[in-house]
C-alpha cells in the first residue's frame, strides 16, 4: 500500500512531466488506491492528507522552489524529478503544516528516496532540510519588494504588477493573500427537488449513517447574501453522497450561481448559454425556469457536451438541450432568444485559489485572448431578441478580458446598455450590472459579470 506522501510525489512528477491536469492525475491515484483500501477505516484520513498536501504544493510552488535553490548546492541542475518532489513536500510541510513534527517531515523525506529508487539522494535530502530548519525556516529575502512579494505570496511577478497597476499595492495584496487560503466551496441547491433547509436535513441523515462520521452544523451552511446557495466542507467525496446522486445540488461557487441568476430567466424563456460546458450555470438557469422553457447548451467538444447532458439528466432538467457548436462560428440563421449567456474561455486568474498551476502560465498564452472573447461576444448579441438580457462573464481579474471588451463592444452597439442586477439576484439586487467580484469582498472566485438589455427598436 502507499502512503498519502508517496501518492502525493507519484502524482507531482506525473503533472510535472506529462502536464495533465492536476485534478484528475489526483483522483486516478487515489481512486486506484482507494479500491485496494476499501475496507481500510485510515483511508478516507490517508486521501484528504494526500490531497492537501498536493494542492497546497501545487499552490505554494515557487515559495518552496525559492527555498530549495537557496539550500541545494547546485540548485536544480541534474536534480531527479522524484527528489524535487521529495523536497517541495517537505517543505511544504514544514511551512504550512506546523502540527506534523519537523522530525517526522525529514525522517519520512528520507524513506521516500528509497521508495522511488533514489538512495542517492538521501543524505541530500537530509541535508537540506536540517539545514533550512537550522536557519528557523526562513524564506529566502530579496531587495526588490516585487520578487519578495513573489516568493511570499508563490505568484509570478507579471501577476502582481499587472494587479498592482490595476487595484493599487495594498489591493493587490489582498487578493494575493485570498488566494493563499482554502478557497470555500459551494452548492447550487435543486430548488425543484428540494429547499435548502430540506437539504441540510438530507445531508446530515445521510451522511450520519457512515461509519465513524460526526456531523458539524457548519459542514452545510444557507448563504443568507444569495438565495438558494449553500456553503459545504468537510463532507468528503460529494459524488458518493446519495443526495447528490439523487440530484438534489450541484456544485457552483457563489459567484457563478450569481452570474446565472443575473440573466432572470423567466419560466417559459428561450435561453442560450453559448460556452455552457461542463454546465453549472446552465443548470442554475434551467432551475430558476422551473424546469420550464427552453435552455440551449452550447460548447466546442462533445465530449464536454456529454457532460451537460449527464449533469441535467442526474438533475432532472428536461428543459436543457446540449449541443456541440463552435462559439466563434456565427450561427447562419440565429434564433432569436430572451436570455443569452456569453461566459467566454478565459485566463482564469479569478480560481487560482482551484486551479493552482494555472498562476504559472505566461502573460503570452493570454494575449490572443481579447480578441476571441470579443468574437464570441458579438456572435452571441446576435442570438438576442429585442428587449433581451445579455450576459458576459469570466472568470479573470484582467481588465483587457473584461472592461474593455465590453466596453468596446458597448461602444460598437449602442442598442445596448449595462442594466442593475435584478431583484433574484438576493443581497446583489440594485447594483451596477457591471461587477468585478474580489475573492476578499465576496468570499468567492474573482469573477468579472457584465449585464446588458438590447433595447427595443
Amino acid at each position: 500500500m502507499k502512503n498519502a506522501r508517496e501518492l502525493c510525489v507519484q502524482a507531482l512528477v506525473r503533472v510535472e512531466r506529462t502536464k495533465a491536469y492536476s485534478n484528475l492525475t489526483l483522483d486516478q491515484l487515489l481512486e486506484q488506491e482507494g479500491k485496494n483500501r476499501t475496507k481500510d477505516p485510515l483511508w478516507r484520513a490517508e486521501s484528504a492528507f494526500a490531497s492537501t498536501l498536493f494542492y497546497g504544493v501545487l499552490e505554494r510552488k515557487l515559495t518552496l522552489d525559492s527555498c530549495i535553490e537557496k539550500y541545494a548546492v547546485k540548485g536544480f541542475a541534474g536534480m531527479a524529478g522524484e527528489v524535487l518532489a521529495i523536497l517541495r513536500i517537505s517543505f511544504y510541510q514544514l511551512l504550512f503544516m506546523p502540527n506534523i513534527p519537523e522530525s517526522a517531515v525529514v525522517n519520512e523525506a528520507v524513506k521516500l528516496t528509497r521508495t522511488f529508487r533514489r538512495p542517492g539522494a538521501s543524505g541530500f535530502v537530509n541535508g537540506v532540510l536540517r539545514s533550512f530548519l537550522r536557519d528557523g525556516k526562513a524564506l529566502p529575502e530579496y531587495e526588490d519588494p516585487v520578487t519578495q512579494r513573489s516568493v511570499l505570496y508563490s505568484l509570478p511577478r507579471w501577476i502582481l504588477l499587472e494587479w498592482q497597476q490595476q487595484f493599487g499595492e495594498e489591493e493587490t495584496d489582498r487578493i494575493a493573500t485570498a488566494f493563499t487560503r482554502q478557497m470555500p466551496l459551494y452548492a447550487r441547491v435543486n430548488l425543484l427537488r428540494n429547499t435548502p433547509a430540506e437539504l441540510c436535513k438530507r445531508l446530515r441523515c445521510q451522511l450520519e449513517q457512515q461509519k465513524g462520521f460526526v456531523w458539524r452544523e457548519e459542514m452545510a451552511v444557507i448563504d443568507p447574501s444569495l438565495p438558494g446557495c449553500l456553503r459545504l466542507s468537510g463532507l468528503g467525496s460529494l459524488r458518493k453522497i446519495p443526495a447528490f446522486v439523487e440530484g438534489r445540488f450541484h456544485i457552483q461557487d457563489k459567484s457563478s450561481q450569481l452570474c446565472a441568476l443575473s440573466l432572470d430567466a423567466q419560466p417559459g424563456d428561450r435561453v442560450l448559454d453559448l460556452c455552457a460546458a461542463p454546465g453549472g450555470k446552465t443548470f442554475t438557469i434551467a432551475q430558476q425556469m422551473q424546469g420550464k422553457g427552453q435552455v440551449d447548451a452550447f460548447d466546442l467538444h462533445e465530449h464536454r457536451v456529454k457532460l451537460i447532458r449527464e449533469g441535467a439528466a442526474r438533475l432532472g432538467l428536461q428543459n436543457v438541450t446540449a449541443q456541440a457548436r463552435d462559439a466563434l462560428k456565427p450561427c447562419s440563421a440565429p434564433q432569436q432568444y430572451d436570455r443569452v449567456l456569453c461566459d467566454v474561455p478565459c485566463s482564469g486568474l479569478g480560481i487560482l485559489g482551484r486551479k493552482p498551476e494555472i498562476r504559472y502560465k505566461s502573460p503570452e498564452e493570454f494575449e490572443q485572448l481579447p480578441e476571441i472573447q470579443y468574437q464570441i461576444l458579438e456572435n452571441a448579441a446576435a442570438y438576442l431578441r429585442d428587449g433581451g438580457i445579455l450576459v458576459y462573464s469570466t472568470c479573470t481579474l484582467r481588465r483587457e478580458e473584461n472592461q474593455q471588451v465590453t466596453g468596446q463592444f458597448l461602444r460598437a452597439h449602442p442598442e445596448f446598455a449595462v442594466e442593475e442586477f435584478p431583484q433574484c439576484c438576493g443581497d446583489y439586487q440594485g447594483l451596477p450590472g457591471e461587477q468585478l467580484l474580489l475573492p476578499h469582498q465576496h468570499d468567492s472566485d474573482g469573477f468579472y459579470i457584465c449585464r446588458m438589455r438590447k433595447k427595443i427598436r
